[in-house]
């Protein structure tokens, strides 16, 4: 978004948040009381540079304001921050530590699910289809009225599984996509990079349906890689490590 640091954002919103231009001073003692401890000379440099970057300007002797500029990005980075500390809550409620454990768990998934789709492809009946049918209809109408779809997510997966016929392959998917209840995590995460998970399932009930084992496998994953991509991608957006 920006080379800003947290101090400068920091004060940018302190500025921001008096109706009247502020000094470095002020600045100093309310950066103090949010956890941020400066001295009014270092308070000053940071004001500087704020100024130089066209983010805040001086009011005459009375202090500084906020640019239109500084208003604009400050908003594109206290939507950030909200959207970080919603991550962070996922993370926690998911029990997974970051972006590396999320792969692992993808990955493994990947391999895992490819299985089950060849499987099912080969078993699937008339019953079948209009169970899944029926989630993904579900899903979509979910998606439509700005719910969350993620247990039909869930049980879009469950359902192939079952029709896969193979008791080691369903109990291990399980293990694997309640361990740590990443589903939420991943619908987040999706939502954020603008991917949605009802296209995917669509082309893997497409496949299912041909009867072909390679179509599903290979609708299959690409919806694994598909999720591995958002998880990358929404990563860099956020410049998280």
């Amino acid at each position: 978004m920006t080379h800003l640091s947290d101090k400068q954002f920091l004060t940018l919103d302190i500025i921001a948040d008096y109706k009247k231009p502020v000094g470095s001073g002020t600045v100093s003692i309310e950066l103090s009381r949010r956890g941020e401890t400066l001295s009014e000379a270092t308070a000053g440099r940071i004001l500087r540079t704020l100024d130089r970057k066209g983010y805040t300007e001086k009011n005459g002797f009375q202090g500084r304001k906020v640019t239109d500029k500084g208003l604009n990005i400050l908003k594109k980075y206290r939507c950030q921050k909200i959207k970080k500390e919603q991550l962070d809550r996922l993370l926690e409620y998911s029990k997974v530590s970051g972006k590396k454990d999320l792969l692992d768990i993808l990955i493994a998934r990947r391999a895992i699910e490819r299985e089950i789709a060849g499987l099912a492809a080969r078993n699937i009946d008339k019953e079948d289809i209009h169970r899944i049918s029926k989630n993904i209809n579900q899903h979509e109408n979910k998606l439509k009225k700005k719910q969350s779809g993620v247990e039909e997510d869930k049980e879009f997966h469950t359902l192939i599984s079952d029709v896969a016929q193979n008791r080691v392959l369903k109990t291990t998917l399980k293990f694997i996509m309640n361990e740590g209840e990443v589903s939420s995590l991943l619908e987040f995460i999706r939502k954020e990079v603008g991917s949605t998970l009802i296209t995917d399932h669509k082309e893997i009930m497409s496949a299912l349906k041909s009867g072909s084992s390679r179509q599903a496998e290979d609708a299959m994953l690409s919806h694994i890689n598909n999720l591995i991509a958002d998880v990358k991608k929404y990563w860099a957006r956020v410049n998280l490590s």
